[in-house]
């Protein structure tokens, strides 16, 4: 949404070293891991199990998979590349060589290996060269996954470095727009602010020697922001929403 949107371009603009990463693996020892593991297994034994009975749809689905990720991770102008991607996974002719017996699965591996070798970022070289040993067609299909999901990460910090010094310009705009969009929908509202905007108001009126004279909006702005620090009265769910990106 316009929040979130704005929030990634506040941690953008702020941050020079920003970049997206990869989730975090569980704990190898975890319940988490134990279940994925499990899962992934089964959904291999599924697919191999279907392609002894004659059934490729699975084994298809994982090859459509993998080909729209490639084709996602490529950029503007690789036309020729995304052509020749297309065609080895021109899935229609596959089935019919599968169906007839005839279908090369180290021909389509080793050309899919040369294609991310020259559409790979250096540091992704070695996952690239490791599909090599998968000789397996499910898990180097599986595997191709994996380090397509890495390259494609590649390309969005690309993006991101390219576009840091838009983004840096634009990014109050963007934050602005965004909360008024948000303000307008409903999607939040600026109760806590006026609450803890009110709040430091007090404090700066009853802290002078006369009541009229609490002080400029900027007298109480600092005050307010100089509470956020204070534990004691600073509470998470009282937070300002114009603070809150």
């Amino acid at each position: 949404g316009g929040l979130l949107n704005a929030s990634l371009a506040h941690e953008i603009a702020l941050d020079e070293s920003f970049r997206l990463q990869p989730d975090e693996p569980p704990p190898a020892d975890s319940l988490e891991a134990r279940v994925r593991t499990q899962l992934e297994r089964a959904f291999v034994d599924d697919i191999r199990a279907r392609m002894v009975a004659g059934d490729y749809g699975g084994l298809l689905g994982l090859m459509a998979e993998v080909r729209d990720g490639i084709l996602a991770a490529t950029m503007p102008g690789q036309e020729a590349l995304r052509s020749r991607i297309a065609a080895y996974f021109d899935l229609d002719h596959v089935e019919q060589q599968l169906q007839a017996g005839a279908f090369d699965h180290a021909d389509q591996q080793q050309a899919i290996v040369t294609e991310l070798g020259r559409l790979c970022a250096a540091a992704r070289d070695a996952e690239v060269a490791a599909l090599v040993d998968r000789r397996d067609p499910v898990e180097f299909l599986k595997a191709c996954l994996e380090v397509v999901s890495l390259m494609r990460l590649d390309l969005a910090n690309f993006y991101i470095t390219t576009m840091r010094p838009t983004i840096c310009k634009d990014a109050a705009r963007v934050e602005q727009t965004s909360f008024a969009a948000a303000l307008e929908t409903g999607a939040t509202s600026l109760d806590k602010t006026t609450a803890w905007l009110r709040s430091a108001a007090v404090v700066a009126t009853t802290a002078t020697a006369t009541p009229t004279a609490g002080g400029s909006f900027a007298d109480c702005f600092r005050l307010a922001m100089v509470r956020l620090l204070d534990s004691s009265t600073n509470r998470a769910d009282e937070w300002p929403e114009t603070l809150s990106m």
